[in-house]
């Protein structure tokens, strides 16, 4: 084996020795011209990364191209930590929630809660009136489908604590009873009930008034215990009468 090895160096190792160094100036020469094309290459450097800032403003988060070259992204002050601007105070929230009533437990009944067991969620009874009535629960918009069956409770108001309320027709289309025909008989100080499957109150009338049709501050969860009662009036297709009874 030695023998052979020997011939093959005798043979072509003149050749070997001449072809090494002008492989190793070649490689050189190759290396040198990627360098010098990698330095004509633009570098645009991108600004500091901002984590807790998302926009699709391209002025703030440029969308690089091919033609910006080496994006360089220079490393952070403190690495690990955001380079945004930290949050100076947090917002008032009273400006945040204005205009909102409180959403207690305690002034505040789901209506599975007050149901009683024929279906209704209760029964109003105005003595005044001769008035007793089935109460049935809606579907948010839902409430001239309840008032064919007996009067309406607006889903977005309590069922027992707070401020319940209700509304029926007082003047009954065809397959409904006009239960709020007269209301407008009410007059301060009159009394109504309301019983539910978590008990009885009475109420005496505070206020009567006539609103807007889009006015549904009436409806407002309250901490005080009251029954809400809204009609349409005749002759005044804009216009509701309320009628709000407090518990006392």
């Amino acid at each position: 084996m030695s023998e052979k090895m020997k011939a093959l160096w005798y043979r072509y190792g003149g050749w070997f020795l001449l072809g090494l160094p002008l492989a190793v100036m070649v490689i050189g020469l190759a290396a040198g011209q990627a360098h010098r094309t990698y330095a004509k290459v633009p570098r645009t450097e991108a600004p500091l990364p901002a984590e807790s800032e998302v926009t699709f403003d391209l002025e703030t988060n440029r969308a690089y191209t091919a033609e910006d070259g080496v994006v360089v992204i220079p490393a952070a002050n403190q690495p690990g930590k955001s380079q945004s601007n930290p949050v100076e105070h947090l917002p008032d929230p009273s400006q945040v929630w204005e205009n909102t009533t409180a959403l207690s437990t305690e002034s505040y009944t789901l209506p599975e809660d007050a149901a009683l067991p024929d279906g209704s969620m209760g029964i109003l009874t105005i003595p005044k009136l001769n008035l007793s009535a089935p109460v049935y629960e809606t579907e948010e918009g839902g409430e001239m489908e309840s008032m064919t069956k007996g009067i309406a409770h607006f889903a977005v108001s309590s069922a027992w604590e707070g401020n319940v309320a209700l509304c029926s027709h007082n003047v009954a289309p065809a397959g409904a009873v006009a239960y709020f025909r007269d209301i407008h008989q009410l007059e301060k100080g009159d009394t109504l009930s309301y019983k539910t499957a978590l008990g009885e109150r009475e109420y005496k009338v505070t206020e009567i008034k006539e609103i807007s049709e889009d006015d549904w501050s009436a409806l407002a969860r309250t901490e005080d215990n009251r029954i809400t009662l809204i009609t349409c009036i005749t002759g005044k297709p804009n216009l509701r009468l309320m009628v709000q009874a407090m518990e006392g």
